[in-house]
């Protein structure tokens, strides 16, 4: 079983690492949230079941759902509190 909090600080490292780009096959100006796939496959898979994250296949980089960035951004307020 996977650690929530793994999966959590996995999220949140995704949001802090990764960046916004234009979709390639996408409407002109619709934007997407990447980051590297470099986290534990265990943990990857578990966000993409919860459909926090897409891992495109044959890809070195994952993307970042509306969900996703929206629990990541919750994480960093939360964790990250000044």
């Amino acid at each position: 079983m996977i650690d929530q909090r793994a999966k959590d600080l996995s999220l949140l490292l995704i949001l802090l690492t990764g960046w916004e780009e234009e979709r390639r096959n996408g409407a002109p100006g619709e934007k997407i949230f990447r980051a590297w796939k470099g986290y534990s496959y265990e943990i990857m898979d578990s966000l993409q079941k919860d459909k926090l994250i897409y891992q495109p296949m044959k890809a070195k980089s994952l993307i970042l759902t509306e969900d996703g960035r929206k629990r990541a951004e919750e994480l960093r307020g939360r964790l990250m509190r000044a």
